[in-house]
């Protein structure tokens, strides 16, 4: 079947033309804008030179030459010690997120003080347990960083990033067991980077710390069990690294039941330590 085609005339009113340079103009206009405030928001995370003397100069808290850890009474001396912070960052930004369990989640703090800053395309970052968001590493990709990624439990079919050709991608952990790499390993994998004296170049550690186990234990063993993870934590104030942020992580299977309290206390979170302080060898 054929049809025929009329032909159409379009008459473009004075009015119409304007309307529609004014569209075209607010259009490039956004994207300007949009554009401006990206480079303003790159530049400001990567300003690792600005700010006088007394604005670069690190804060350090008292008693971070102690390689004793104190001695805790209760279960909430632990969790109030692991989050106090031992020294500051005025350039606090979190890497990656998704929003998840009504909350970001897989998301990293960074620390961009000039001291300790990332230095984009001068920087690596290794990655390890990133299961199926790709967040926080697509973020340290953009930087301007190396990126290593580690997982035992995906293969890289699975992983999901639009970066992953400029991105390195490892089928294997760094746990002793190949069901998942890093959860609740940390306290074997600290002691053996101390052992191999394997700290030197880090300058960041976002660590996600565990301590459910402390869920399954008699409660006379549960301050036994804390003391030794706060012994094991300051291994890397051996190594002038100090703690400077924490975050809760309120996951309902990991909330632990204060014995005879109608309370729960949160036993995983999100703590990042720099290095900061000086290497201490005394212990």
């Amino acid at each position: 079947m054929l049809l025929a085609m009329t032909p159409v005339r379009i008459r473009v009113t004075p009015l119409a033309a304007y309307l529609l340079a004014l569209a075209v103009y607010s259009c490039f206009m956004c994207i300007s804008t949009l554009k401006e405030h990206q480079r303003r928001h790159y530049e400001a995370m990567t300003a690792n030179n600005a700010g006088t003397d007394e604005e670069q100069r690190p804060r350090i808290h008292r008693r971070t030459r102690s390689l004793d850890p104190p001695k805790f009474i209760t279960v909430d001396d632990f969790y109030s010690w692991l989050s106090s912070p031992e020294t500051e960052c005025r350039k606090l930004v979190r890497f990656g997120g998704t929003y998840c369990r009504k909350t970001v989640d897989y998301d990293k703090n960074v620390c961009l003080d000039p001291d300790v800053a990332l230095k984009p395309r001068n920087c690596t970052v290794y990655s390890f347990g990133i299961g199926h968001d790709t967040s926080f590493d697509d973020m340290s990709n953009y930087f301007g960083c190396d990126v290593f990624m580690f997982d035992p439990t995906i293969n890289k079919s699975d992983v999901n990033s639009q970066l992953l050709e400029k991105q390195k991608f490892f089928h294997i952990g760094i746990s002793a067991k190949n069901y998942v790499d890093i959860e609740n390993t940390e306290w074997d994998v600290i002691p053996y980077l101390s052992r191999k004296n394997l700290w030197p170049g880090i300058m960041q550690i976002a660590i996600e710390v565990h301590t459910m186990a402390i869920m399954d234990l008699p409660p006379e063993n549960v301050m036994d069990e804390l003391q030794r993870y706060a012994r094991i934590l300051l291994l890397l104030r051996k190594e002038g690294f100090l703690r400077v942020s924490y975050r809760a992580n309120y996951v309902e299977e990991t909330l632990y039941k204060v014995p005879g309290e109608n309370r729960s206390i949160p036993t995983c979170s999100e703590v990042l330590y720099i290095r900061r302080g000086p290497r201490l060898i005394n212990i």
